[in-house]
């Protein structure tokens, strides 16, 4: 298993509530919620350990009490989404299974409404699960007729800056790291020379750390593929 670390705030050194794991084959994506109250930092010039407070999380009294009642509700289209998952995971399909699995990818709305399972904080009840989903329907969807339509959505969510607002709740914050992380590892590794227009959307130094993160994780790979050979 490979692990990436996506550095937040406070310099270089700062990690946001632990480390990201990719979730695909070669790397899995999980993320840590848990917060401790004191943070481990490594300095990159020697091996001491320096301890610093949490980070503040600002929240304005008004989005504190947003946030504390929002009414999670299911995805509207979350049999959709879990119907294609089973179909993605079986090796050999039925003609009837073939063509309902094409029948999704051409669902352009369907496409399109996937967008909202990426904003924070979320409203949608097991949102990490289905974001996870969706992130390899898109990918797939690359390879589709509605290939415009699943580029847009996974560049709105290369684009979110979420990841830099610190009145965000950190574990919402870490969460679309992690789903930013693995969307800029797979659509690279699937179209290595859309890395240069990618990098251009990137909207602040958070995801510009996680971008430096998932370009060493594919070049460590490339490493190991060639001394494998």
């Amino acid at each position: 298993m490979r692990t990436v670390k996506v550095a937040f705030g406070l310099g270089a050194v700062f990690i946001l509530g632990g480390v990201l794991f990719f979730r695909t084959p070669s790397v899995i994506l999980t993320t840590s919620k848990k917060v401790t109250k004191q943070l481990p930092i490594f300095t990159s010039q020697k091996n001491e350990e320096i301890t610093l407070p949490p980070p503040v999380i600002r929240l304005e009294p008004q989005t504190q009490n947003e946030v504390s009642t929002i009414e999670l509700k299911p995805f509207e289209n979350k049999k959709e989404l879990n119907d294609y998952s089973l179909l993605r995971k079986k090796i050999f399909l039925t003609d009837k299974e073939k063509l309902q699995k094409q029948n999704f990818l051409k669902n352009e709305p369907f496409i399109t409404r996937l967008k909202d399972l990426f904003k924070a904080p979320s409203i949608y009840s097991n949102s990490e699960d289905q974001q996870n989903a969706a992130v390899d329907f898109l990918l797939d969807a690359l390879n589709s007729e509605n290939s415009t339509a699943a580029a847009e959505v996974l560049r709105s969510i290369i684009q979110d800056p979420s990841t830099e607002n610190e009145n965000l709740s950190m574990a919402d914050r870490e969460t679309l790291a992690g789903v930013k992380a693995e969307v800029l590892y797979k659509w690279t590794a699937q179209e290595p020379l859309k890395a240069s227009e990618i990098q251009q959307w990137l909207p602040g130094p958070v995801s510009q750390k996680i971008w430096k993160n998932v370009l060493a994780q594919q070049e460590m790979n490339q490493a190991e593929s060639e001394l494998s050979k």
